[in-house]
């Protein structure tokens, strides 16, 4: 029972994530843990937008 819930679990985020993001994510890999839970997507699914200060800042 504990699989299936942590499947429903999986699915419940990456479908609330894809909702933020507006986009589908490839999901490669998942792994749960006792203490949190990990899920890799693929770098081309995510955007990072990058901020360099200022010189001398």
């Amino acid at each position: 029972m504990q699989n299936k819930l942590a499947h429903t679990s999986e699915h419940a985020f990456i479908g609330s994530l894809q909702k933020l993001m507006g986009k589908t994510l490839n999901v490669r890999k998942v792994e749960h843990r006792d203490y949190d839970n990990l899920v890799l997507i693929t770098a081309k699914d995510i955007e990072v937008e990058c901020y360099r200060g200022r010189k001398g800042s």
